[in-house]
């Protein structure tokens, strides 16, 4: 996927359950059942509902990711990419064993190999201790939690100028109607002036 984002269409629910803390599971255990607790109802930091509630708005995703190669640089990028390739691997069904396998040692060589062209860095505390094996769910769900808060800073500059943009688009259209009225105002002046010459010039006639 070089140079472009992948986009996801998931419900905001599902990145919610993803980033919502829960139970620590034995090691080794990998299923996903934990994030059925999620809590619709929980309070949620608005800067990261703004993020969550467009991930599975297809158009706006590809802007975003456009804004990133344009604004941020490929390491913004790949933190997009991996945070979405996580949360379409959280999708998986747990009975694709064989692809849920080959899909996570994917993300492995893809981000977190030091020489991966796409590789991100992070901190200790978010390295696998099985990071020679399958990376398990739980270090998935950790490294969206590490992802998430630079996400959600290049969004609110995104959304900021995107805002701008739709207001100025806006006012745009507000000045072509004016311009429009105004044209078609000049053009009704000179049709009544015309009319009223014809109508000197037929009473002069009369």
């Amino acid at each position: 996927h070089a140079g472009k984002s992948v986009v996801s269409r998931v419900s905001r629910s599902a990145y919610s359950r993803a980033l919502t803390s829960s139970p620590k599971k034995a090691a080794g255990d990998d299923d996903n059942s934990s994030f059925a607790s999620f809590d619709s109802d929980a309070p949620e930091q608005n800067i990261t509902e703004q993020f969550l509630d467009h991930v599975d708005d297809s158009e706006m995703m590809e802007q975003f990711s456009l804004y990133i190669q344009r604004c941020e640089g490929r390491n913004a990028l790949n933190q997009l990419n991996l945070f979405l390739e996580i949360d379409a691997y959280f999708l998986l069904s747990e009975q694709a064993t064989i692809v849920k396998e080959t899909t996570a040692r994917g993300i492995q060589r893809t981000y977190f190999e030091e020489e991966s062209r796409k590789h991100v860095d992070l901190p200790k505390h978010v390295v696998d201790e099985e990071a020679e094996e399958r990376p398990s769910s739980r270090f998935f769900q950790e490294v969206q939690k590490h992802i998430l808060p630079d996400l959600n800073e290049i969004y609110q500059e995104f959304e900021a100028e995107r805002q701008e943009i739709i207001k100025a688009e806006e006012a745009k259209k507000i000045l072509d109607q004016l311009e429009l009225k105004a044209e078609e105002a000049v053009k009704l002046k000179k049709k009544n002036k015309e009319e009223r010459k014809k109508k000197k010039q037929a009473k002069a006639l009369t």
